[in-house]
């Protein structure tokens, strides 16, 4: 499959976010992180918080996406995705705002303990990451 590129789709419930070609993906997973070259075997999986990370041409264009699913079939990767955006544009003090109400909030019973649990650990990440690019916006 040498030349052949991935077609990557992101989408949020708003809109389709990217619709891009890509010569490589990395991006999370729940259990784990994946990366995806063309050729790669058909998979569905529940997507992660964290960076994708786009390849095209040598270039990397870096989005922080948070929890969803994925689909690779053939050459198509389609993220769909609660939320999705450039890293670079994140707001560090939304992020640090968006942890403490992850903190703040209590399981009223055990079933939502996980949820809050995984809010949480998705808040740290989202902070993470704002840190991380917030100085090459």
């Amino acid at each position: 499959m040498a030349g052949s590129l991935l077609k990557l789709v992101v989408i949020t419930p708003e809109t389709k976010v990217v619709d891009t070609p890509a010569d490589s993906l990395r991006f999370p997973l729940t259990d784990g992180s994946i990366g995806v070259l063309p050729g790669r075997a058909p998979l569905i999986a529940r997507l992660g918080a964290g960076e994708l990370v786009v390849t095209t041409a040598g270039t990397e264009q870096v989005y922080y996406v948070e929890n969803g699913f994925v689909q690779i079939k053939d050459s198509t990767v389609s993220l769909l995705t609660d939320y999705c955006r450039l890293a670079s544009g994140l707001s560090v003090g939304d992020a640090e705002k968006g942890l403490a109400r992850a903190e703040a909030r209590e399981a009223a019973s055990s079933d939502e303990k996980e949820l809050v649990t995984n809010a949480k650990r998705t808040a740290k990440q989202r902070l993470a990451t704002a840190r991380k690019y917030a100085s090459r916006a």
